[in-house]
């Protein structure tokens, strides 16, 4: 009986587990929910380890710290590549699934123009993180990241 108990909360415990899971568009999607709030991740540094993995969060941090308070190694908005926003058709799409990592492509229109951010997603032990967030000019914020202040 006791084992049978102890199988039963095993396997209630691992359903809820994978019910709290966010998929790789809904990460993405809170994500930007979260950056127009006033508890931005991006500002409020403690809370982007939700959303990225640590080698991203790692140089995210580094930039900030190398900056002391200036601007760092990013010039603009990381989630939209840009300096000025005036968001309208704002879109996220569904992942592409390869192995154990996803691409989730967010469309808009900035200032009247048509711009795409592609997300890298990664499998962790605690769910899915962003591992890059790529741009439409071929940069990347990992490649930025990874530069010369």
């Amino acid at each position: 009986m006791r084992a049978t108990f102890v199988l039963l909360l095993t396997a209630l415990a691992a359903a809820i587990s994978i019910a709290g899971d966010l998929s790789p568009k809904d990460l993405v999607a809170q994500l930007y929910q979260a950056h127009s709030s006033k508890h931005d991740p991006l500002d409020e540094t403690a809370l982007l380890g939700r959303y990225f993995d640590p080698a991203l969060l790692q140089l995210y941090l580094k930039d900030k710290r190398e900056a002391k308070g200036e601007v760092g190694r990013l010039h603009g908005d990381p989630l939209y590549n840009a300096q000025d926003r005036e968001i309208k058709d704002f879109s996220v799409s569904a992942p592409e699934m390869a192995g154990g990592e996803a691409r989730v492509t967010v469309n808009f229109k900035n200032l009247g123009k048509p711009a795409r951010v592609v997300f890298m997603l990664s499998r962790a032990a605690n769910g899915w993180k962003i591992s890059d967030i790529r741009y439409d000019d071929g940069s990347s914020l990992k490649k930025i990241l990874e530069g010369k202040l």
